[in-house]
């Protein structure tokens, strides 16, 4: 990583050295301006090499850390299948979606029905062919659907356009540890 070194002394008072060019006028603005530009590419190359060696040691540290915590994955994992096979065989009022613990809470959660875009380009060319529809389309530099707009259009026909996949509402079981 590069640590700001003797070169920027020159540069740390530019407000100056553009007001002495201003006075002096042309040719000493115009090797000013171009001091600064040479300056300016210096100063981003290193700031560009800053953030790469960065990014490097981000990505050794993701590696270190991400076979440590493969095992911690894998048995969070088959806990999670455990409590959700118990959930299956635990005695419980069926109104209630969960049960709590000492030291947690085991359940399940509505997942909501949902109308999932999953190409946006049929998607479109199917709101064009239904322009009877409003408000499916955003016109911006670049056209594509609206999901919010997709969705009520399919709650109030139940039809699934072209481009768009229909999730069922499904029960997601859920495990949450106490701090």
């Amino acid at each position: 990583m590069q640590q700001p070194n003797e070169a920027h002394e020159p540069y740390t008072h530019v407000e100056q050295q553009l007001r002495d060019a201003m006075v002096e006028g042309g040719p000493a603005m115009l090797a000013l301006a171009d001091t600064l530009l040479e300056r300016l590419g210096v100063v981003e190359s290193l700031l560009t090499q800053n953030v790469e060696a960065m990014e490097r040691r981000i990505g050794m540290l993701r590696a270190a850390y991400a076979s440590t915590d493969e095992p911690y994955e894998r048995e969070s994992q088959q806990l999670r299948d455990a409590l959700a096979a118990l959930w299956l065989q635990v005695p419980c009022d069926p109104k209630k979606k969960s049960r709590k613990f000492p030291h947690g809470e085991i359940g399940v959660r509505a997942k909501a029905m949902r109308l999932e875009i999953v190409n946006a380009a049929d998607a479109v060319l199917w709101a064009e062919d239904n322009a009877s529809v409003p408000d499916l389309v955003k016109e911006t530099i670049v056209r594509k659907p609206v999901s919010k707009n997709f969705a009520a259009y399919f709650k109030r026909t139940g039809d699934v356009p072209a481009g768009c996949v229909y999730h069922e509402s499904t029960e997601q079981f859920f495990a949450k540890a106490q701090a």
